[in-house]
C-alpha cells in the first residue's frame, strides 16, 4: 500500500470516528417527565383491545 493510500485510509478512519462521537441531541430535546408514578392498571384495562393475548396469558407462569 502506498503512502497516499495509507494517508487516505487514515483520514477516513479519523473522520468516521469523529462523526461517530458527535452528539445529535441536546439535553433540552428530552421528553418531559410524566406527572405521576407508573402504577399497575390491571388486566381489565387491556382485555378490551387485546383479548387474544389476555386469553393466552391467563393461567401462564406470569399470571397473578
Amino acid at each position: 500500500m502506498s503512502a497516499s493510500h495509507r494517508a487516505i485510509a487514515s483520514l477516513v478512519v479519523i473522520v468516521t470516528a469523529v462523526a461517530g462521537c458527535h452528539e445529535t441531541t441536546t439535553p433540552g430535546d428530552a421528553a418531559p417527565a410524566p406527572d405521576g408514578a407508573a402504577t399497575f392498571v390491571g388486566r381489565e384495562a387491556c382485555i378490551g383491545c387485546h383479548a387474544d393475548v389476555a386469553a393466552a396469558y391467563l393461567g401462564s407462569d406470569h399470571d397473578r
